[in-house]
């Protein structure tokens, strides 16, 4: 009697076996399951992505960053000083020791058109375009005047201190509807052509 049950329950199908009246479905999950799971995954990763993505300009490295910084600091009106800190010695001892005809020295609020050139442009300019080679650059703006016209800064650099320097700025004035020049050119005094 003991062995008839004992083979009764060996031979009694498994409640997971495929041998159960649902088949094969006991042991898979349906295909919609894994596309809605797919679907939970991918859209937190690609929120996080969108979140911890940098912008093309704040990926910018060298002069180009450093221009775009000083652009951020003139819009936010930051202090002439602090706008003066951004230059080259010798551009810093211009604006700091310049004496007038009497031998009094130039307030720095004198040099304001230049520390806020960026200012000139009417809207934001075409993407930066920049050259280097050693311890120089030059840096090339191209965009609508703010008194109209087409102008293109020419922004000399230097590297001091390991960092990128402003040293000098050349505007250059184009016709209406002119192209933008097909590069940076800090050839001063000379005007770009």
């Amino acid at each position: 009697m003991q062995i008839h049950a004992l083979n009764a329950l060996l031979t009694a199908p498994f409640p997971h076996d495929n041998t159960h009246p649902a088949g094969d479905q006991m042991n898979r999950l349906p295909s919609s399951f894994f596309l809605r799971l797919l679907t939970i995954l991918i859209i937190p990763f690609t929120l996080v992505a969108c979140t911890t993505a940098t912008s093309v300009d704040e990926r910018r490295t060298g002069i180009e960053a450093e221009y775009i910084l000083y652009v951020k600091l003139v819009r936010d009106t930051a202090s002439l000083k602090n706008l003066a800190s951004h230059w080259s010695r010798s551009a810093r001892e211009m604006f700091f020791g310049t004496l007038d005809n009497s031998g009094q020295p130039i307030a720095l609020h004198n040099f304001q058109p230049v520390l806020k050139y960026p200012a000139l442009f009417a809207s934001p300019p075409a993407a930066p375009l920049s050259t280097s080679i050693g311890e120089n650059g030059c840096l090339m703006i191209f965009g609508e005047a703010s008194d109209s016209g087409m102008l293109a800064m020419h922004v000399k650099f230097t590297r001091e201190d390991g960092r990128w320097l402003q040293d000098e700025v050349h505007a250059q004035y184009l016709d209406d509807g002119a192209e933008s020049p097909a590069r940076p050119n800090c050839q001063f005094p000379s005007p770009p052509s």
